[in-house]
């Protein structure tokens, strides 16, 4: 029975009577108690309309589910990875009856691993849905990951997103992920991993990434920080995909507005792979292509209206970079509809293209971008595309998407320099570990870039430096300082003990601007004594932004010690520092600080029963991190979460393969609520910690 299905002509009192209790969400735990105590299938079955179920097994489950009619979430308990067996799929559609009285839907799948199968999700009512950190292995020419809304184009926007999951494309894919439009939708697909396999593509086989198709006159699309690419785990024989992103409206009355921003884009076997493709014949549609890195075999950015008078799309295609190999023929970078008025082009970098459609913008550059390497398509400090895009192609503003968020295809910040990078990485901040030499009060740091550089900023995070899984005790309360004569930065005890012999410390080095800078608390600021209230560059931030905050003396910029754990927190709206064990914070002491918006690399953790093994120990459980000894995550304590709040060194088990956070305030206890503020920088693990065997490089 579909829920709430209900007579028309009830009063209105007894509608919300009715509805309120059937749409409370219950989490039920499998297995577990009736009726979960069975098959999976059968909990899905028996649960309440609007429950939540969680998988609390690491098992294989030889299951295929169908979620049907059925208002019910299904994720995996927190600290489990549950897997569908191969040739096992989870299908959720939810088509009820067109009569009776119905509520809009919220339903979340999660943490699931299809290990050959497939994930759809298909609707013809509005709600919201959100499917992430799927890992699903296709198999077949069926796409991977679906989602779909159906029915009559009317009515509210049903909300879509898909973030953060992994597929493994097949060989004989058509698309690994599609969304279909039929009704007013708005979909986002941020952060998602499509990467191929091993072998040789089937011949027939169009084998795109993402798919995005739709006839509704009311949708819009977000494809950004997306990693299109042949392999995450560096197999030299993946075959990488044919196609990148596809854009596919059709209908007399299709109107989508359409974002493409951030991704990594690599694709293409030979001279038919495509990067970005659209053909739009009917309606109208409006596209914004922008700060893409795009590496094609064959063409780059294709763009083709064939409706009369050229008047189903306007496009604006900024800051991308578009490279392709030299030995693979003449193809281009960027093409669209000969003569068409409304698609334009600027500060783009092409790399051995030809063909290009005319005119290009006067701010096009033909360069070699200067990636770091053939596998990873990040910047080197000496390419072209830094400080090279256009700042203000960010900043507009579409209808219904607005203003694009501010950070690259790595979930880092993107605002760092004069003016924005070309293409989906940007490049500024730097990292490195440092491990302490014997026990005393100071530890000096030497590193290219820091060294002579008074104005340098740093985060510091305890770690196990260059062996991240060290047993070496953690040092305590600690700022950084730069000697006037030594002109040489220090991290320096900031209660007089001792940093211990091998402690460890990971730095990340910020470029200064945007919301990196220095903050020093005054009478003037002190918010409720133990606090200090940032100013303009970071009060009014957004609530759940991500704050990493150090303490700093600077050059001579102050001498006031602060020996307490600290963290920020956004406290009766505006962004605070806080001495999280309650201590008064003491005018003159002066902080690092960081901000960014929160992205699959930059997230809250929270101290919960599940995840503290110990009472000095807190698992981490992330796909950047797991299995990953030279992650190297930053770390800093956040203040809006249950304190008192210890210090922390962020650590690596190799028999466990995760990473963990170790109290280090002996007299605090790590306990449940506590929360901290994590930023992976992929680089530090882009090559899975693989290096060259000898130091010359030459094996």
């Amino acid at each position: 029975m579909s829920l709430l299905r209900l007579h028309p002509n009830l009063p209105l009192l007894a509608l919300v009577l009715l509805v309120a209790p059937a749409v409370r969400a219950d989490v039920r735990s499998w297995p577990g108690s009736p009726p979960c105590h069975h098959t999976l299938q059968s909990c899905l079955n028996g649960v309440d309309p609007g429950d939540i179920v969680e998988i609390a097994s690491d098992g294989v489950i030889d299951e295929s589910l169908l979620i049907e009619d059925r208002l019910v979430s299904l994720r995996a308990a927190e600290g489990f990875h549950p897997t569908l067996a191969a040739g096992r799929n989870l299908i959720v559609d939810f088509s009820p009856s067109t009569t009776g009285f119905w509520v809009p839907y919220e339903l979340h799948y999660a943490g699931l691993t299809l290990a050959g199968g497939r994930f759809e999700f298909m609707s013809t009512r509005n709600g919201s849905v959100v499917i992430e950190r799927m890992d699903i292995t296709q198999t077949g020419s069926t796409t991977g990951l679906l989602a779909a809304t159906i029915g009559t184009d009317t009515g509210s926007a049903t909300q879509i997103t898909l973030r953060e999951n992994r597929i493994r494309a097949s060989l004989d894919a058509a698309q690994a992920l599609f969304v279909g439009l039929g009704t007013p939708t708005r979909v986002v697909i941020e952060d998602n991993l499509i990467e191929s396999r091993t072998g040789t593509p089937a011949p027939a086989a169009t084998r795109t990434a993402i798919h995005a198709q739709g006839t509704t006159g009311n949708g819009s699309i977000e494809v950004r920080r997306n990693r299109i690419i042949a392999s995450a785990d560096g197999d030299a024989g993946a075959a990488r995909l044919a196609r990148g992103v596809e854009i596919a409206p059709f209908g007399a009355n299709v109107a989508l507005e359409v974002r493409i921003i951030d991704n990594l884009i690599d694709v293409g076997v030979d001279a038919s792979g495509v990067g970005i493709s659209s053909i739009a014949g009917s309606g109208h549609s409006l596209y914004d292509i922008t700060n893409n890195t795009v590496r094609s075999r064959g063409r780059g950015i294709v763009l083709y209206d064939t409706s009369p008078g050229q008047s189903a799309l306007t496009a604006r295609i900024r800051n991308n970079i578009v490279a392709r190999p030299a030995n693979v023929g003449a193809e281009s970078g960027v093409a669209w509809s000969a003569g068409h008025p409304a698609i334009s082009n600027d500060y783009n970098l092409l790399f051995h293209t030809a063909g290009d459609s005319a005119p290009l913008g006067l701010h096009t550059l033909f360069a070699d971008p200067q990636f770091e390497s053939d596998d990873q398509l990040r910047l080197q400090a000496a390419s072209p595309a830094i400080d090279a895009g256009d700042y203000l192609a960010r900043s507009d503003a579409l209808p219904h998407l607005g203003v694009a968020v501010a950070l690259d295809a790595d979930g880092l910040r993107r605002s760092i320099g004069a003016m924005v990078d070309v293409g989906a990485f940007e490049f500024g901040d730097q990292w490195f570990t440092h491990n302490a030499g014997a026990s005393a009060t100071s530890t000096t740091l030497q590193h290219a870039g820091l060294d002579d550089n008074p104005a340098a900023l740093l985060h510091i995070t305890r770690s196990g430096g260059s062996d991240s899984s060290s047993n070496a005790a953690s040092a305590g309360p600690l700022t950084q300082s730069f000697g006037e004569f030594t002109q040489r930065w220090s991290l320096v005890s900031d209660d007089g003990s001792n940093l211990p012999a091998g402690a460890g410390f990971t730095l990340r080095q910020l470029a200064v601007g945007a919301q990196s800078g220095t903050h020093k608390a005054t009478a003037g600021n002190n918010f409720s004594v133990s606090g200090s209230s940032l100013g303009a560059t970071w009060s009014n931030l957004p609530s759940d932004w991500i704050f990493l905050v150090s303490a700093t003396r600077g050059a001579a910029f102050s001498s006031v010690a602060n020996p307490h754990p600290f963290g920020a927190a956004h406290l009766n709206g505006a962004w605070r520092i806080v001495n999280t064990d309650a201590a008064a914070m003491p005018d003159g002491a002066a902080f690092v600080v960081y901000a960014q918006a929160p992205s699959r690399n930059a997230f809250l953790h929270t101290v919960t029963p599940a995840n503290l093994v110990t009472p000095v120990v807190s698992l981490l459980d992330h796909p950047a991190l797991n299995g990953i000894a030279c992650a190297h995550p930053h770390v800093a304590v956040s203040a809006s979460g249950q304190m008192p709040t210890p210090l922390v060194s962020a650590r690596y088990e190799p028999s466990l393969q995760r990473w963990y956070l170790l109290d280090a305030s002996p007299g605090i206890a790590m306990s449940a609520g506590n929360r901290y503020a994590i930023v992976i920088d992929p680089r530090a693990s882009a090559d899975h910690c693989r290096g060259p065997l000898f130091g010359d490089g030459f094996e």
